[in-house]
């Protein structure tokens, strides 16, 4: 205590002229009443009873300050007080305080040092009013715009938010993930997206009881074709649900994990003669979808596979096996020509027998031999036949198609290989070209045109002998 009152009396002794007289005579009472314990009159006029030993009283009085920077006296008149409550002198207010341009606040002990987007910085208390990005580390100002994403909870300044935001077209909000949908030429989140058309999509397992469908003047028959067209890029998903109905249960939605936002139409099992009497209205249903902006051919990603019920093929296993051995064959002596029926660019997912990564493939397979040995051994189902169904041989190699006349064609060409294949015995077989395939049914019109609007011709035929003598 006694060195702030020799501190004090200091300071009044260099500044006496400006302290008068009334006000010293209160401060040696003051420092006799500290000493002594004796109060004048005066003094106990000047600070009440109450705060007769008051410090703080006492330089009030005298209109004084002790700065809390360099810890010297000076007049009440030249103290500055920031805006963390900080009492300095001009001196230090000038040299030791951070001023916030934003909230226009100097602060002696918190630091102006939060960079903000807009290239300043600023203070603690307008860092915390405001919002921090999440993309580059900034701070959002409350007086600037921030963009909240619904579906991660993070906040972006507009900068960062035209690399990581959406604008949802259905619910207006903003989020992280979204999807692009060509049709609206804008972006739907989650949620939406999912609301939108999953009321029409099954997921990838969902499998009801078959409804076999025939002509009803047809005789029994075990040759049922079933269809999978996937399609893409759509933006009317009612649309699915639409086509569902007027095609009366004939076909149902699947998602399609190898598609990057759409589904998979797959059919009920119909005989050929049931597909060509529903080429109209399979017709208008593709028109429906490629209305709606879906796509099947003009994607990189759809695919067309038809299912052929192996019972057909043959009474027992064994005969069904030999005709899916003849299948493999064909596919393998008319590589090139069916791949450009198929209209394929890449068969990631339907590979020929000749080109797996099977250790059973030798190269070339052109003998019955090798492709059943390949049949026989191969697991894998991502094949151009895939041989792995209980019930089913699926075809997979054909391209995604809504072209009515070249869906009907590549169902006519598939009935013709499976039929040639198990109709025609070894001696019949053997020498098979393409153009036969293309004609064993003679009614099927669409299979001709198609294979002539691809101009797909041959001189290559089946050579079931080629390394045997022949007598």
């Amino acid at each position: 205590m006694e060195d702030i009152l020799r501190k004090i009396q200091e300071f009044i002794n260099e500044n006496k002229e400006n302290f008068t007289d009334r006000k010293i005579r209160i401060w040696e009472d003051y420092v006799n009443l500290i000493t002594t314990g004796i109060v004048s009159t005066e003094l106990k006029n000047a600070m009440g009873e109450v705060d007769i030993m008051s410090f703080n009283r006492i330089i009030n009085v005298l209109g004084i300050f002790e700065c809390d920077h360099c810890g010297e006296y000076h007049f009440i008149e030249d103290k500055c007080v920031t805006a963390d409550n900080y009492e300095l002198c001009d001196d230090c207010y000038e040299q030791y305080t951070n001023y916030c341009p934003h909230c226009e606040q100097s602060y002696y002990d918190d630091e102006v040092n939060y960079e903000t987007i807009d290239g300043d910085y600023c203070c603690e208390n307008c860092r915390d009013t405001g919002d921090t990005c999440d993309g580059c580390g900034r701070v959002i100002l409350s007086e600037q715009c921030s963009i909240y994403a619904e579906d991660t909870g993070h906040t972006f300044c507009e900068n960062c938010a035209d690399d990581n935001v959406y604008y949802c077209e259905n619910c207006e909000n903003y989020v992280e993930e979204a999807h692009y949908v060509e049709g609206r030429d804008g972006y739907l989140c989650d949620e939406c997206y999912n609301e939108c058309y999953t009321e029409h999509i099954h997921n990838y397992n969902y499998k009801p009881t078959p409804k076999f469908l025939k002509l009803e003047n047809e005789k029994n028959t075990k040759e049922y074709l079933g269809v999978e067209v996937e399609i893409d890029d759509g933006y009317d998903f009612e649309v699915l649900g639409e086509v569902e109905n007027d095609l009366g249960g004939l076909v149902y939605w699947k998602h399609d994990g190898s598609l990057s936002e759409e589904a998979e139409m797959v059919s009920q099992p119909c005989t050929i003669k049931k597909w060509l009497s529903l080429k109209d209205d399979m017709e208008q249903a593709f028109g429906k979808l490629v209305k709606a902006g879906f796509r099947s051919h003009d994607t990189s990603t759809c695919g067309y596979h038809i299912h052929i019920s192996r019972d057909s093929l043959g009474k027992t296993r064994q005969e069904q096996d030999d005709v899916i051995d003849r299948i493999i064959l064909v596919t393998e002596v008319f590589k090139d020509e069916l791949k450009k029926f198929s209209r394929r660019r890449n068969y990631h997912y339907c590979k020929f027998a000749s080109e797996s990564y099977s250790d059973y493939k030798e190269y070339e397979m052109d003998t019955l031999e090798k492709c059943k040995r390949f049949k026989d051994n191969c697991t894998d189902r991502y094949l151009v036949i895939n041989n792995n169904n209980s019930n089913t041989v699926e075809f997979r190699v054909f391209r995604g198609t809504l072209n009515i006349n070249t869906f009907i064609a590549t169902l006519q060409f598939v009935h013709n290989v499976a039929n040639i294949c198990k109709k025609r015995p070894l001696k019949r077989f053997d020498g098979i070209k393409w153009a036969d395939i293309i004609n064993y049914t003679k009614d099927y019109k669409e299979l001709k045109e198609y294979n002539r609007l691809r101009n797909i011709k041959s001189t290559k035929v089946i050579d079931l002998f080629k390394n045997e003598k022949r007598g």
